[in-house]
């Protein structure tokens, strides 16, 4: 097999991992996947996403500049690093500003819109968060992460009968997937 077909395995079972919001173990695929191709951007953008997500963030801002220097239009690097100046800088409004110019490059980027949801309404503006998650499901319907988080946003807004809906939907894809579970049980909470 190339250095390529290699990079593309790696980055496929990294991708699957950071999908189900197991970012840590998705870490060394996307390394593997640079290490068998040194110009697989993506691959730099999710390592960086992953990153930030597990909170490993040596090396970060570096992984985000390779994977822009090999394509300034890259979807997936503009959304890291509305990640990044979101949820580890605090930069809400910078993380909003490259988290639509991500959406704007790749309106097909469930990542990017999911990401952009959950920055609106830590930000308090449920409704248009509604939509960001609701385009991310559109795009990926399997991701029981986005179902989830659909109902953390439903939750926030009180409508819990739309939560339940929401999580319930996120069980039936991954009966064991945690952040359904924690959600669930704060809506039981409020019932």
């Amino acid at each position: 097999r190339s250095g390529v077909a290699e990079a593309n395995e790696a980055f496929a079972a990294g991708e699957i991992l950071i999908k189900k919001r197991e970012p840590c173990p998705s870490i060394p695929y996307f390394r593997e996947a640079v290490a068998h191709d040194a110009r697989f951007g993506r691959a730099y953008a999710n390592l960086a996403a992953a990153q930030a997500m597990c909170g490993s963030l040596e090396g970060i801002e570096d992984n985000i500049a390779k994977a822009l220097s090999f394509d300034p239009r890259s979807a997936e690097a503009h959304a890291t690093d509305g990640f990044l100046r979101t949820f580890v800088q605090w930069d809400w409004a910078g993380g909003e500003r490259s988290l639509r110019r991500a959406v704007d490059l790749d309106p097909d980027s469930a990542m990017a819109h999911h990401w952009l949801g959950v920055n609106l309404s830590i930000r308090g503006q449920l409704g248009e968060a509604q939509g960001e998650m609701r385009r991310a499901i559109d795009l990926d319907p399997q991701s029981p992460l986005y179902h989830a988080d659909l109902c953390q946003v439903f939750y926030f807004n009180r409508a819990y009968d739309y939560a339940l809906d929401y999580c319930g939907q996120a069980k039936a894809l991954d009966p064991e997937f945690g952040f359904a579970n924690w959600y669930l049980r704060d809506i039981h909470m409020m019932l």
